[in-house]
């Protein structure tokens, strides 16, 4: 894993997975230095995913709000993780919502400074 971290009026962190996997937390601003973008995760929406621990007739999804700010344009977008759209496409660059952890478990209720999101970034 890659951290930075730069002084700048909010805070800014890159992190890494793997060449274009990013781990985006809730709130969070990251830049991306290879595609010149800055992504942030806004809001978890609709988290209707069933439960660990629990029997579910349906899976369900999660919906994530994000806003990719680049040469000072936003674009707010929604992705989902078991509906479409999964993925979408700014100026040349795809974004595909990967996952959306923690996982809902229905024992425990998590803060939402602990969601974050998972997004494959490639160039099309």
């Amino acid at each position: 894993m890659l951290f930075q971290n730069c002084s700048t009026q909010n805070m800014i962190e890159m992190k890494v997975l793997s060449n274009d996997t990013m781990v985006v937390y809730l709130k969070q601003q990251i830049r991306n230095e290879k595609y010149n973008f800055v992504i942030q995760l806004d809001s978890i929406m609709n988290d209707s995913r069933c439960p660990i621990g629990a029997t579910c007739f349906w899976a369900g999804f999660v919906q994530a709000k994000f806003t990719i700010s680049e040469r000072r344009i936003s674009h707010p977008f929604v992705l989902n993780t078991l509906i479409h759209p999964n993925d979408t496409t700014i100026n040349g660059i795809n974004y595909k919502l990967l996952n959306v952890l923690p996982f809902p478990d229905y024992t425990l209720n998590p803060n939402q400074g602990d969601y974050r999101a998972i997004v494959a970034v490639s160039k099309k």
